[in-house]
């Protein structure tokens, strides 16, 4: 049933050339056709949101990833949760279909599940791993190499084994704003409008305020 998924989702989009013929992306999955899926990358019931980009052989499994995300290569977003609460962690005893290829179950044990939300404006090092069911929030920034076992608050920097905040990109009333104005929102005419201010390492209020104001009055 798993090859299949694969089989259908190649059909899906092979005419899409933002997606290579060499990655491996289930018919369940969505994939924005302005986003970019580079080679042997895996998707797995996920979307992937306008603008972001998967690297080269990394895999992404029921996760939501929103817009203007960067995902290095080799990475794993969105790895597996055996439950910790019954006798044993061994998919064998709850999984009609799993890992193992073996199983005891006529129908798999359904238990509480949560998709890893990976926010806007992502940015994810190579050969980091993000358990399942996390919060990645807007803007922040994940160290290459990083194993992240905990929710990532917005426009946080964490890196590390496991991964803890270094710092926030910027300070908390910036953050605030940022966050009220949500620019990935906005159109590209809109955004291309203003790319000066995107390409300024001195980032104020006064011209977040300006964005924020004129694409309302718009």
């Amino acid at each position: 049933m798993v090859m299949l998924k694969y089989i259908l989702g190649f059909f899906k989009y092979i005419f899409n050339k933002r997606v290579s013929l060499f990655a491996r992306i289930d018919s369940v999955s969505a994939i924005s056709r302005k986003a970019t899926v580079y080679r042997h990358a895996q998707i797995f019931n996920s979307r992937i949101d306008d603008y972001s980009y998967v690297g080269v052989n990394t895999k992404v499994i029921c996760a939501e990833v929103g817009r203007f995300c960067s995902i290095g290569e080799s990475c794993i977003c969105g790895m597996g949760v055996h439950t910790l609460d019954c006798l044993s962690t061994s998919p064998i005893f709850t999984e009609r279909t799993n890992a193992l290829g073996i199983s005891w179950v006529e129908e798999s044990k359904v238990y509480p599940f949560k998709k890893l939300s990976i926010g806007n404006d992502v940015w994810i090092g190579a050969r980091v791993m993000i358990m399942g069911g996390l919060n990645i929030g807007d803007g922040a920034v994940i160290g290459a190499g990083a194993i992240v076992t905990k929710d990532v608050p917005p426009y946080a920097v964490v890196a590390g084994v496991p991964a803890k905040i270094i710092r926030y990109r910027f300070n908390e009333e910036t953050i605030d704003c940022l966050l009220k104005i949500k620019w990935w929102n906005l159109s590209e005419e809109e955004l291309t409008e203003r790319i000066g201010l995107f390409q300024n390492s001195d980032v104020n209020q006064k011209e977040l305020g300006k964005v924020f104001n004129n694409s309302n009055e718009e």
